[in-house]
């Protein structure tokens, strides 16, 4: 899962809690704020977690399709990221 909200990470949390005990729960965030946030709130998770910090990366670039792309450094991106 990837959680980018501070205020959505409870209730990104409670679907976790779907899955089987023992399962993997790998958590990707963009901030060290999510990070200690989420060690708290996961340490007596009964899943195997792993948080992870990504760094942004515009080479997947989600915006919707109507907006006009050109390509920057062999990556496309969107009018509005590049």
């Amino acid at each position: 899962m990837h959680i980018y909200y501070p205020d959505l990470v409870d209730q990104t949390l409670h679907y976790a809690y779907a899955m089987p005990e023992g399962s993997d729960l790998i958590l990707t965030v963009g901030s060290q704020e999510l990070i200690d946030l989420l060690t708290d709130k996961t340490k007596d998770m009964p899943y195997n977690v792993d948080i992870r910090r990504i760094e942004k990366s515009w080479s997947r670039c989600l915006c919707f399709p109507s907006r006009s792309w050109k390509r920057f450094n062999s990556i496309r991106l969107c009018s509005f990221h590049a």
